[in-house]
C-alpha cells in the first residue's frame, strides 16, 4: 500500500527487462552499497528483505533492500531463498536501483559477499567446533544489530496482544504497546482469527451436545478403537465369517487387540513388513502365556485396480502369519 496515498502499488514485474519497459529511468537511479546485514526477512523463495548498514564518510546509514528473484541477475550470486543465505553480520556488495511506483526499498539487480568481509567465523579447535561458542558469538552478532537498528529490543507480549490491553502482570518482561500500525494491524487480525475459531468450536460442541474432551495417546488409541468396535457391534458379528480385514493397518495395533484381547479373528493387509514379519518381544510374550502361537494373518499385499476395472491384491512379499 502508498503510505501516503492509500493506495495499492502494482506488483513487481516478471523481468527487469519488464521494469526497464514501466520504468525507463530506473538506470539512472542505480548504486553500489557496501555494508553489514543488521536484519532479514525471507517471505518466500522470490521475495527476500534486508537492513543494510552501510558506512560514509559522515555518519552511517540504514538502508532498506528488497531481493526480487524476478529482478536478480543469478548469473553471479541467486537471490537468497533462506535466512542462512543472508545471516546477520554478513558483509555483503550490491547494485540496487530505485522504483518507488513497485516498491519503497531499494531493488537489487546484482549482490554478492563483500571481498573483505564476511559472517562471524568460528574456529575449529582440536575437538571440533563449539556449539556453544558459535551460539554466543551469533547472539553477540545479533544483540548489536538489534542495537543499531534502534528501539529496546523487547519482544511483543502476547498474551497482551491477544487479549485487551491490561490482562498480563505488571512483571511481565515483554513489550505491552505497539511499535507500528502494522504490528498492531497484525495482532488484531490475529486476535479476531482466533476468536472466530472459538465461537465455531462452541458452535460445534452445542450442535452435537459434546464438551472438549482429552485425547488418548496414541498408545492407547487401538485399545479404545478395539473396545468401541466390540460395544457397537458385538463379537458374535465380529467373528463371523473369517473376521475383521483390517486394511492398512500398520503394525497391526488393531489387529492384535481385537484378536489376543476379545478373541476375534482378524487378517491384516499392509504392504509394509515389518521387523521381517516377527512381532514385538511384549507381544511374543503375551501370546505364550496365553498359549497362542499367532496372533492375526498377516497379508503383506496392496489393493490395485486392473484393467478389468476389478480390485486385485499384489501380494510384494510370501505372507506370513503374525
Amino acid at each position: 500500500m502508498d503510505a501516503e496515498h492509500g493506495l495499492a502499488r502494482p506488483a513487481i514485474p516478471s523481468s527487469f527487462e519488464a521494469l526497464l519497459e514501466a520504468e525507463p529511468q530506473v538506470l539512472e537511479s542505480k548504486r553500489v552499497f557496501q555494508g553489514e546485514v543488521l536484519s532479514r526477512r525471507v517471505k518466500s523463495k522470490h521475495l527476500t528483505f534486508c537492513t543494510l548498514q552501510v558506512q560514509s564518510d559522515e555518519q552511517d546509514e540504514h538502508v532498506a533492500l528488497c531481493f526480487a528473484a524476478a529482478l536478480v541477475d543469478e548469473s553471479q550470486v541467486p537471490s537468497p531463498t533462506r535466512r542462512n543465505d543472508l545471516p546477520v553480520g554478513l558483509q555483503i556488495e550490491v547494485e540496487v536501483v530505485r522504483a518507488p511506483r513497485f516498491r519503497p526499498e531499494f531493488l537489487v539487480r546484482r549482490w554478492r559477499r563483500a571481498p573483505d568481509g564476511g559472517s562471524p567465523v568460528v574456529e575449529t579447535g582440536a575437538h571440533g567446533v563449539s556449539m556453544a561458542r558459535c551460539l554466543a558469538l551469533k547472539d553477540q552478532v545479533n544483540r548489536r544489530a538489534k542495537a543499531l537498528l534502534g528501539g529496546d529490543g523487547l519482544a511483543l507480549c502476547k498474551r497482551w496482544s491477544g487479549c485487551a490491553a491490561g490482562s498480563c502482570s505488571e512483571a511481565c518482561e515483554f513489550r505491552h504497546y505497539f511499535q507500528s500500525a502494522e504490528e498492531e494491524t497484525k495482532a488484531r487480525h490475529a486476535r479476531c482469527a482466533r476468536e472466530r475459531s472459538q465461537r465455531l468450536q462452541a458452535q460445534e460442541q452445542e450442535e452435537y451436545g459434546e464438551g472438549p474432551h482429552e485425547k488418548v495417546d496414541k498408545a492407547r488409541r487401538a485399545a479404545r478403537f478395539a473396545a468401541w468396535l466390540v460395544k457397537t457391534y458385538g463379537r458374535e458379528v465380529l467373528s463371523s465369517g473369517r473376521g475383521v480385514l483390517d486394511v492398512a493397518g500398520g503394525q497391526g495395533d488393531l489387529s492384535w487387540q481385537l484378536s489376543v484381547e476379545y478373541g476375534i479373528p482378524c487378517t491384516l493387509i499392509d504392504p509394509m513388513v515389518r521387523r521381517g514379519g516377527e512381532l514385538k518381544s511384549w507381544q511374543r510374550r503375551a501370546l505364550r502365556k496365553r498359549g497362542r502361537e499367532q496372533a492375526f494373518e498377516h497379508l503383506p499385499v496392496t489393493f490395485e485396480l486392473n484393467t478389468s476395472s476389478r480390485w486385485t491384491w499384489r501380494t510384494r512379499r510370501d505372507g506370513a502369519g503374525m
